[in-house]
Formats: C-alpha cells, structure tokens, sequence
C-alpha cells in the first residue's frame, strides 16, 4: 500500500466521521426547538369509536421551548362541565389510567396538581420536577375546550400542550458533552495516531492499519441512538396524556347518563 492510498484512506475515514458527527451535533442542538410536529401526541389516530380523526386544531397555543401538544375529539352529548372534572380528578389521581399504587409510588401520583379551572379548560403542573426523566415527562401543561365549530359533528374539541423545556435541556446537556467532548477528540486523534504510526512505515502490516479508522464509528452511532429515544419518550408523553383525556371522557359520558 503506498504513501498516497493510505493518506486517503485516513482521510476518507475523517470525512465520513465529520459528516456524521455533523449530523448528530445539528439534530442534539434541534432537539431544544423541535417543532411541535416532532413532538406531537397520538391525535392522527383513525375515526373510530365515535371520535374524529386527524383535523386542524389552530390556534396553537404559544410558548417558548419544547412542547408536546395535540387534539383530541370528544364524542357528541357530553357534558364540558362534567368532562373538566373528571380530566382534573384523572391529574390528581392517576391510578385508574395507570394502573396501580407501584406507578404512583414511583412518581406518577399527586405530582400533578390543577393551578387553574376555566369553564373552558384548565392549566397544570407537575410537583415533581425531579421526575422529569419519566416518560410521563413534562413541567406544566394546559387544556382548552375549542368552539364547536371546530369539532364537526362532535361536541367540542380538546387540544392540549405540555411543556417540556427543562427535560429536553437536560437531556440535551449531556448529548453535548458527549459529542463535543468525546466524539471530537476522537474523531481527531484516532486519524492523526493512525497516520504517525502507519505512513512510511516498512512493515505492509502495520501499513494497513489505516483501515482501523473505521473504528471512529464506534462513538458517532450514540447520539443518534439517544435521539430517537428522546423523541420517542417525548411522543410517549403525549399518547399517555392523551389516554388521560380520552378516560375523561368515558367518565363524563358515564356522569351523563346516570342524570
């Protein structure tokens, strides 16, 4: 293997680690203002059991940092008052959408608590911030009962957004350090050692070892690993919260029909 084959080689190996380094610090430094479609709910799912399927919800709430927000249709007949409050009796006592005292003993419980009711909605917080890494994850949040216009042939509409700016920070905090210092120096020196040892050397053994720059991918492949798995707990997030309104539902349905 001549001087030249081995010069490209190392090179050939730093652009493809750079590009893909490229790539993994862009989408860490995106996640702290993904839009609200990468981090939307479950709302798109399929017309059935009486509810609408993917429609506009506008306006959007405003806010800054990273949201989870979404819709979802409440069948015609129920009762907004009655549906109001079941959702915060839901907020404040998990167990029925969950599952079991274990989940609220690891933090599910009465960490959410209603800061305020409307006759249009309510907001919410979450008491536990150190929770947060769950994938109920999220700091407070809002629901706002949309105009019946906007529901078609169901009652109203319920949109809801979570903010979730503080996990994100955090999980982006650590994505940083990783790429910035470990995926660098690597990506740096494992090129630059390869080419000290390698180039000019007698031995056609050792010559070839510009090849073990393949090795650099060893540490790119994380942070797209951690990536998907913080979009998929944020999507998570709000398929769970959405659960929570879809119960409120059934309840307030229930409450209905024993009047």
């Amino acid at each position: 293997m001549s001087d030249q084959l081995q010069v490209t080689v190392l090179l050939v190996g730093f652009a493809a680690g750079f590009t893909a380094w490229w790539f993994g610090l862009r989408g860490v430094l995106r996640l702290r203002t993904m839009s609200r479609s990468e981090t939307s709910g479950v709302s798109a799912a399929p017309t059935d059991a009486g509810l609408p399927g993917e429609q506009p919800c506008a306006p959007e709430f405003s806010g800054e940092g990273a949201r989870i927000e979404g819709c979802v249709g409440v069948a015609k007949g129920t009762d907004r008052s009655a549906y109001l409050n079941g959702l915060a009796g839901l907020l404040e006592n998990p167990i029925p959408v969950l599952g079991g005292p274990l989940l609220v003993a690891a933090g599910f419980g009465p960490a959410i608590g209603v800061r305020e009711r409307t006759t249009s909605g309510l907001s919410f917080v979450n008491t536990r911030p150190s929770r947060l890494g769950l994938p109920f994850a999220f700091e407070d949040g809002r629901v706002e009962i949309l105009p019946p216009a906007d529901a078609g042939m169901h009652s109203f509409r319920v949109r809801y957004e979570l903010n979730v700016s503080s996990a994100v920070r955090r999980w982006t905090a650590w994505l940083l350090i990783f790429v910035v210092f470990v995926e660098l120096p690597v990506l740096i020196v494992l090129p630059s050692g390869l080419g000290w040892f390698c180039i000019g050397n007698p031995d056609p053994a050792v010559r070839y070892q510009v090849f073990q720059v393949a090795q650099i991918c060893h540490v790119l492949w994380p942070p797209f690993f951690f990536l998907y798995l913080v979009k998929r707990t944020l999507r998570g997030t709000g398929a769970m919260f959405e659960a929570f309104l879809k119960v409120a539902t059934v309840k307030a349905a229930g409450a209905g029909d024993r009047r």
